[in-house]
């Protein structure tokens, strides 16, 4: 039986750790309000919203994130603490590990991606026992098509962005100093900034459980702007017509 390499694993998780390099810090905190959040340490704020974004049972995320010469936009929505998601990926540049557009969907223990040709001649190329040729038919059937992947394949390196624990990990490590800003009003919300000495900063609302509402951070040569939102609900449908990969391929090459 044909399986994907693992280049394919790698081009999604450089892109879901170029997202979240961008992001120097942030998270939200749920539940039980806490102290009022404004007269709390910034150090603090951020260990609470670290704990409480891995609390998150569903939270939307949208931004772009710029490094070198690539630009890249997200929009994710997880539901159940990160067991479904759906989100798309838009890279300009295949130095951010792919060029073009990346939609993916993960259902428990199910993912299914859609991406085009360049993704899947570089995913597939020829090390899953295809040929140059095969592999660039398969390539081409392959673009823009839901292809299944079963839980041996893992989550392709999205869950940095999509499990609110990873998304917590990647974004809360090494944030180095921090303070507080004067509290301000973030898209209609009262919130106070919370500054990093590595570049970031991050809004967490003062009214309520103290939520991110935006993040805006610098890391290295990359830079983001993060939306953050939490809905009630987030609803993730499998996609029609989904192919696993190994009949997609073999439909392609006959």
């Amino acid at each position: 039986m044909r399986r994907i390499p693992p280049t394919a694993r790698g081009a999604v998780t450089a892109v879901a750790a170029a997202a979240v390099a961008a992001a120097a810090l942030g998270g939200p905190a749920l539940g039980a309000t806490p102290a009022p959040t404004a007269s709390l340490p910034a150090a603090t704020i951020v260990k609470e919203s670290e704990a409480a974004l891995t609390a998150a049972r569903t939270f939307t995320l949208s931004g772009t994130i710029r490094e070198a010469s690539a630009t890249l936009t997200v929009e994710v929505a997880s539901a159940d603490g990160g067991a479904e998601a759906r989100g798309v990926l838009d890279s300009s540049s295949a130095s951010a590990g792919f060029l073009g557009r990346f939609a993916y969907i993960t259902i428990r223990k199910t993912s299914y991606i859609r991406a085009g040709a360049p993704f899947w001649r570089q995913a597939v190329g020829t090390g899953a026992g295809l040929t140059a040729a095969q592999a660039a038919k398969a390539a081409t059937a392959l673009a823009n098509r839901w292809i299944a992947f079963g839980a041996s394949y893992g989550n392709f390196g999205v869950g940095t962005l999509t499990d609110p624990r990873s998304l917590a990990n990647g974004i809360f490590a090494n944030v180095g100093s921090v303070r507080k800003g004067r509290p301000t009003t973030v898209r209609g919300v009262h919130a106070i900034p919370i500054v990093s000495t590595k570049g970031g900063t991050l809004y967490v609302a003062l009214d309520g459980p103290p939520l991110p509402i935006e993040l805006s951070g610098t890391s290295g040569g990359a830079s983001g702007h993060v939306v953050f939102g939490y809905p009630k609900t987030v609803r993730v449908n499998a996609p029609t017509g989904a192919r696993t990969l190994v009949q997609a391929i073999a439909l392609a090459i006959g």
